[in-house]
């Protein structure tokens, strides 16, 4: 059985409530979003944390529309989004500048949309689930999309050996995750499998697995994930494909850290009620 140890990351307490949402950005920034509806203005506020080295950083940016996502872009861009867009090709997306607060221009994201992630060229990588993928949004229907900063999709390589028929087509998106050196790792539904795959130097691989979220985070030799049915993590060997169960512990003890499990590159942070613990498995 493997061992996942834990640190508090101590400082984000003083700004976690059960209203706040958690994402990763492409460089370990930790955002904290909680979003809240003005009742003069009818506006929603959008108050964001960013903490990022030690430093914390805060924002507001108001809009007519509440997003539920939310990730950094370069020269001090932030984008927002929503998971769903209201009628089709609806703008769901908006790019706000840190400094002024101010929208600077809107576009569509697709629908259903079940991980989206800023890399650190930034690009925008979306995966989608079901209800996007079969309905009518033209970005959606990729399963997973890349865009650029302004929101027009860029050639990538899933999409065109889905077309070609050499690996199987996205059902069902279920999580993305951008390693350190920018390479892409998600998991699917295809069919009644879930289907994993993990690009690399133009190089892809594929790997089922029988139960969970798959794949969040690869080391040199294993893959870790989420189980989906009863909340336990999952180690699984890249060579001989043996299984195990990954036990979590803080400060020696065995606990069960988390209400939610975020993971970005190689490093997984485990949400509590009011607390936030990290796991990096290469440093």
């Amino acid at each position: 059985m493997k061992l996942l140890n834990f640190k508090k990351l101590h400082g984000a307490e003083a700004i976690m409530t059960k209203e706040t949402d958690l994402f990763i950005g492409p460089r370990r920034e930790i955002i904290l979003i909680k979003v809240e509806q003005n009742r003069k203005t009818s506006l929603f506020d959008h108050h964001i944390v960013c903490i990022e080295k030690n430093n914390s950083y805060r924002y507001l940016f108001k809009d007519q529309n509440k997003f539920d996502i939310v990730q950094p872009m370069e020269d001090g861009l932030w984008l927002l989004a929503s998971r769903y867009s209201d009628i089709g090709n609806k703008e769901n997306a908006s790019v706000f500048d840190s400094a002024s607060g101010e929208k600077l221009y809107s576009f569509h994201l697709g629908d259903a949309i079940a991980e989206c992630l800023v890399d650190e060229d930034n690009k925008i990588w979306v995966i989608y689930g079901d209800d996007g993928i079969f309905g009518d949004s033209h970005i959606s229907q990729n399963g997973i999309a890349c865009l650029n900063s302004c929101g027009e999709l860029l050639p990538n390589p899933f999409s065109d050996k889905m077309l070609n028929g050499e690996i199987p087509l996205i059902v069902d998106g279920c999580s993305l995750n951008i390693m350190e050196d920018n390479s892409i790792l998600f998991g699917y539904y295809a069919e009644s499998q879930i289907i994993s795959h993990y690009h690399k130097h133009d190089s892809l691989k594929l790997f089922e697995i029988d139960n969970g979220y798959p794949l969040w985070i690869t080391s040199e030799d294993r893959y870790i994930y989420w189980g989906n049915e009863d909340n336990r993590i999952f180690s699984l060997d890249k060579v001989t494909k043996n299984l195990e169960e990954v036990v979590t512990s803080f400060e020696g003890n065995e606990v069960t850290l988390y209400k939610k499990i975020f993971a970005r590159g190689s490093v997984i942070w485990a949400l509590s009620e009011r607390e936030l613990f990290i796991c990096d498995l290469i440093n």
